[in-house]
């Protein structure tokens, strides 16, 4: 094998050409490595944001269902608070009962994908603008998300409370603080409109049909049910 040494240099403009060469080269090269990065989080991007948009859509539909079903749940704990009131613990127990069928079936805000595009830093590479929209919309129900498990609380502690009223002063004290308590927590229900109305203005995300979560999910949504309309149908 015969190795061909290297030809010298004959002046600075064989020079010059060598380098010119040789820049060229490595600018190709480091403008085909950005576009194919480029082109890698594009596929990322259109990913997230399919999956962002179809989290905030649900979210959305989670804050509509709790506007449809507040004055419902409400009435419930209203005729709860005015058995509790007037000391009747049988009355209690029987509304105890039926509460699984009152309350319906909804689903709660999740945040979670966009905490996993957030960590991941995926969102650095999204389009300002984008980025705000979806930012403002996700700290909306992240507030909301902690109230809605202050309230899931308090509706366990309020339940359990009830099961087992006896109609002592104490009990019953207990029980009227918590039911009050949970009252005006799920009043924030009342601040959904506007929210809902800001988040869609700033994304252009309409809230999902409970017929796609069913699709997604197979959870099927029921609405609340007043206790004063089974009463009556009885």
């Amino acid at each position: 094998m015969h190795i061909h040494p290297p030809k010298p240099l004959h002046g600075w403009k064989e020079f010059l050409n060598e380098i010119f060469v040789i820049v060229i080269g490595v600018l190709i090269a480091l403008g085909f490595e950005q576009v194919v990065e480029q082109w890698h989080w594009h596929h990322e991007i259109a990913d997230a944001r399919e999956t962002l948009r179809t989290e905030v859509a649900r979210d959305l539909l989670a804050m509509q269902i709790a506007i449809d079903n507040q004055q419902c749940r409400d009435a419930n704990w209203g005729e709860l608070q005015r058995r509790v009131k007037v000391n009747d613990p049988a009355g209690v127990l029987a509304l105890v009962a039926l509460w699984p069928k009152l309350q319906g079936q909804s689903i709660t805000l999740d945040s979670t994908h966009w905490e996993l595009a957030n960590n991941s830093g995926l969102l650095a590479h999204m389009p300002t603008q984008e980025k705000q929209a979806l930012a403002n919309a996700f700290g909306i129900f992240g507030i909301e998300e902690r109230f809605q498990r202050n309230r899931a609380d308090l509706i366990l502690e309020a339940i359990s409370k009830a099961s087992v009223f006896e109609g002592s002063t104490n009990s019953r004290e207990s029980l009227l603080e918590k039911i009050a308590l949970l009252r005006k927590v799920s009043g924030r229900a009342d601040n959904y409109p506007n929210e809902i109305t800001e988040i869609r203005k700033k994304t252009g995300i309409e809230p999902a049909t409970p017929d796609e979560v069913k699709r997604e999910s197979g959870l099927i949504i029921r609405p609340c049910v007043r206790f004063d309309q089974i009463a009556k149908a009885s």
